[in-house]
């Protein structure tokens, strides 16, 4: 009896479970793994592997964000210039089509030839603060004289744009088309249409509210470069097509340039 007793103390007493083991770490009250170097070592490692994936998937998702948007815009700028050269094309051919029509027209319309206009007294090409009084130059709208610091863009205006800078893009060799406001608004979006995109081009009506500043009476449009002005009593396509050929200047073409503008070809 005794002997068998002993056989029995003698067996192996089984592991705990799994689950019995977390419960033993939890109280203390066994083998715990966190004081096992070897095994805290595994831990960070497998830490920092992680936290290097997750920042290489961010690092990723950001190149790839970027890449989409450089893509997107490269995408942009290549429509964009294939719908500007498009509507160039479309406009000089529009153009191309007028010249042969503008002596006919000019009569028409009313037209004046184009005329010379004399240098303003002084300083032609003087940089002012302000304006002098318009009716102190030549013409109105004024062909040269003291301008502001800034050239005018090229581009059509809805409302009267800063005359002095209108002034300074003449110089430039810009041609400016001025319409009166009781212009038909249907021939004004005809000539924004033909021209109001064009390089050295300004579409703009004229009406300030000051004396001179006003075209002259029963006129609805004048065409206005450096030193050279013509008026017309209609708005006439064909007529500004002629006027634009000779006195705006065009880089893609600049022997057509008639005019005399001191800095032809600087931008605006």
């Amino acid at each position: 009896m005794a002997a068998k007793k002993r056989r029995r103390n003698r067996t192996p007493q089984r592991a705990a479970s799994p689950a019995r083991q977390a419960v033993q770490r939890a109280e203390g009250t066994g083998p715990s793994r966190a004081t096992d170097p070897r095994t805290r070592k595994e831990e960070a490692h497998r830490r920092r592997e992680a936290i290097s994936r997750r920042i290489a998937v961010r690092r990723y998702a950001r190149f790839a964000a970027v890449g989409l948007v450089l893509v997107g815009l490269v995408a942009f700028l290549v429509v964009r210039s294939l719908h500007n050269a498009a509507e160039n094309r479309r406009r000089e051919q529009a153009q191309q089509a007028l010249l042969s029509k503008a002596s006919a027209a000019a009569k028409a319309a009313g037209c004046t030839k184009v005329r010379t206009v004399p240098p303003y007294p002084g300083d032609d090409q003087q940089h002012v603060p302000t304006l002098p009084a318009l009716t102190t130059y030549a013409s109105q709208p004024p062909a040269s004289g003291p301008h502001l610091i800034a050239p005018l863009d090229s581009g059509f205006f809805a409302s009267p744009p800063e005359l002095g800078m209108a002034i300074h893009s003449l110089e430039h060799g810009a041609a400016d088309i001025w319409y009166s406001p009781a212009a038909p608004s249907s021939e004004v979006t005809q000539l924004k249409s033909l021209f109001g995109g064009q390089d050295h081009v300004i579409v703009a009506p004229y009406d300030y509210p000051l004396p001179g500043g006003q075209l002259p009476a029963d006129r609805l449009m004048a065409l206005v470069a450096w030193h050279q002005v013509q008026y017309c009593n209609q708005v006439s396509p064909p007529v500004v097509a002629a006027f634009v050929h000779a006195y705006a200047w065009n880089g893609a073409d600049p022997s057509a340039y008639k005019g005399e503008a001191p800095e032809a070809g600087a931008p605006i």
